[in-house]
């Protein structure tokens, strides 16, 4: 691979009038998605008339593809908006095939079926594999840091996320070994928040609290707070909850809406100060589909990651806004943690991110976590700039409307900063 994804970049953003002007006809060389799929190319900014003409001469495509689940639903709003964003730009000359709630394959078996050929498109959960996915797994255990806000928080995360991801190498090449080809490493669907069916207002509180965790490294804060970690995959907690055997769970709010338990843990704690780090999705193709699309076919399913972004943002945005109220019906509601528990949770995260330092799961540590702080930092800067202040957990059903936010600003400068350089080619 080139040399190009081995630092990150790190100077200040270029939005708005240079992406319209220095943009809009570039054809980048692509570093992240294989070679081109054979015939011509498009340039990328085509309107929808262009690509329609370009694919007129293509084969019709049917793509199998899965959603965690069911049709129309909030949490798999961010796949099937993506998929009708290619379907109604290709003229109908690319069409998807839905398996809804994980029809083909559970969660940690959607690597397989990418590679044997029951998918064509999936989104997998690296941190279920630790051992098939390190670099990927080692990115989870950063995801800690930076804002935890349901407004700011939740676009500078998948934004460094995806920053950080495409620039380390050896995401794609686990990616490449598992024959799945990387389209969005990673991408966040709501910052963890604890959900618990009581109050934890207290360290003493964590003393022997059994809570659903997602990640090793959640675990293990948990586990120096005083609680015991209890692993499992989202389709699960339900019952778990529901059977008392765990007394709080640690995920999004987006998969407590998707595994209807909102009622089961009405309290929830998300600190913008004390990240606990999450499992990323990555969106991904099986590479023997990849390669036997033609290039305009790979490009416009590339340059579709927009409607990707756009929908999971929005479809977030509105189960965080469902969700506050429910809770808030039923009791309780979204809080910070008190201020012991927030000062010992950022003394862990802290050693971590040093600890996060001495891996193998990527060629430099150091120079990654480095790179790392500063894609954070970059992108909260700009962030800051382009939407002003953070929105509070428990303000959102009041302060935030559907479709009132302008993310055409963001997206180019995630195509700017990011995306461009992996355009196939």
């Amino acid at each position: 691979m080139p040399a190009s994804r081995s630092r990150l970049k790190t100077a200040s953003l270029g939005i708005g009038a240079a992406v319209a002007a220095g943009l809009l006809t570039a054809c980048a060389e692509n570093t992240g998605n294989g070679g081109g799929g054979g015939g011509e190319g498009i340039d990328f900014g085509a309107t929808k008339e262009e690509y329609a003409e370009a694919l007129a001469d293509v084969d019709p495509i049917t793509i199998t593809a899965q959603s965690p689940s069911p049709k129309g639903s909030l949490t798999g709003a961010k796949f099937e908006g993506y998929m009708q964003a290619v379907e109604e730009w290709s003229d109908g000359k690319i069409s998807f095939d839905i398996a809804y709630s994980n029809a083909i394959a559970p969660p940690q078996e959607i690597d397989n079926a990418l590679n044997d050929g029951r998918l064509d498109l999936g989104s997998v959960v690296p941190a279920y594999e630790r051992e098939e996915f390190p670099a990927s797994a080692h990115l989870a255990e950063a995801t800690f840091a930076g804002g935890q806000g349901a407004f700011l928080g939740l676009l500078e995360s998948n934004a460094w996320w995806m920053d950080v991801g495409y620039a380390t190498d050896e995401i794609f090449e686990e990616f490449e070994e598992a024959g799945a080809t990387v389209l969005v490493p990673a991408f966040n669907s709501g910052l963890i928040a604890l959900n618990c069916g009581g109050p934890v207002d207290s360290l003493d509180d964590f003393a022997g609290l059994q809570v659903i965790t997602g990640t090793a490294t959640q675990a293990d804060t948990l586990g120096q707070l005083g609680a015991s970690g209890v692993s499992m995959a989202y389709p699960e907690i339900y019952e778990a909850l529901q059977r008392g055997v765990a007394d709080c769970s640690m995920n999004s709010l987006l998969v407590s809406v998707l595994g209807g338990f909102t009622d089961l843990t009405p309290h929830a704690i998300i600190d913008s100060g004390a990240g606990f780090g999450s499992g990323p999705g990555t969106w991904a193709f099986s590479t023997a589909a990849w390669e036997s699309y033609p290039l305009v076919v790979q490009q416009l399913l590339f340059d579709r990651i927009d409607a990707f972004i756009e929908s999971n943002l929005e479809s977030v945005w509105q189960t965080i806004s469902e969700a506050v109220g429910a809770m808030q019906d039923a009791g309780g509601g979204i809080t910070e943690y008190p201020a012991e528990v927030r000062d010992a949770i950022a003394e862990i995260n802290e050693a971590r991110m040093e600890s996060l330092r001495d891996t193998d799961a990527v060629a430099d540590g150091d120079a990654w976590i480095d790179d790392l702080n500063a894609s954070i930092e970059s992108w909260d800067d700009t962030l800051v700039e382009l939407y002003g202040e953070e929105i509070a957990y428990d303000d959102f059903p009041a302060e935030w409307s559907p479709g009132e936010t302008d993310l055409q600003p963001y997206i180019d400068a995630i195509f700017d900063e990011v995306l461009l350089d992996h355009r196939p080619s």
